[in-house]
């Protein structure tokens, strides 16, 4: 499975606003097969360096090193 941008992610949510969906709430799957969900609880953190800085940082997802991380994406939720 391919990881939107934001440039996608924007045309996405403008679809949804068209279709009266502006008000619905978001869940986010807590993997690619999509086994699991949970509510959004944030918007987009920029500053990836701080999340995935430190002794105990979570992990980057499978094939993207902390580097590419920091310097390809940010972070919604």
């Amino acid at each position: 499975m391919k990881a939107l941008t934001v440039n996608q992610l924007y045309a996405i949510f403008q679809e949804a606003k068209h279709k009266g969906l502006g008000n619905k709430k978001i869940m986010v799957s807590s993997d690619d097969e999509g086994n699991e969900y949970h509510e959004l609880f944030f918007g987009i953190t920029e500053n990836v360096a701080d999340v995935f800085s430190g002794q105990y940082g979570p992990f980057t997802p499978q094939g993207v090193t902390v580097e590419q991380a920091i310097k390809d994406y940010v972070i919604l939720g």
